[in-house]
């Protein structure tokens, strides 16, 4: 497996799609339970900035999340099996129609060299 898969089309939609999915995904990892330091979301651009458009290198790219037993046991009963395991870190981006998840990492520094090779993440923060 290689270390991103798409579960779900090859292409992003647009920058609003892309935007509004990673929003869900850190609403998600609210639900979750997930603390600041078990979700990141990453950036394109080293700097913070203001406000800014949709297709500028400020919008986040992708988030980074600790894998709980509760998605675990979700994936089993969707019948997805992708070798996660409570504990692990995952990758998500792109939009729901175009979902790009990876394969499950051992430890944050992996997940975010991977989040830099396949989305051009540079800047990690925590979820808001």
């Amino acid at each position: 497996m290689s270390e991103i898969e798409v579960i779900a089309g090859d292409h992003y939609l647009n920058a609003e799609a892309i935007h509004l999915f990673i929003d869900e995904l850190i609403k998600e990892g609210d639900k979750l339970s997930l603390t600041n330091s078990e979700m990141l979301v990453g950036y394109m651009s080293e700097e913070q900035e203001e406000p800014r458009s949709l297709d500028s290198a400020h919008d986040p790219v992708c988030v980074i999340h600790k894998v709980t037993q509760n998605m675990v046991d979700d994936m089993k009963q969707e019948g997805t099996d992708l070798g996660y395991q409570a504990g692990d870190w995952s990758i998500s981006g792109g939009t729901h129609e175009n979902m790009i998840l990876s394969k499950p990492f051992k430890t944050l520094e992996e997940a975010m060299d991977a989040a830099k090779d396949r989305f051009g993440a540079v800047r990690f923060t925590a979820a808001p």
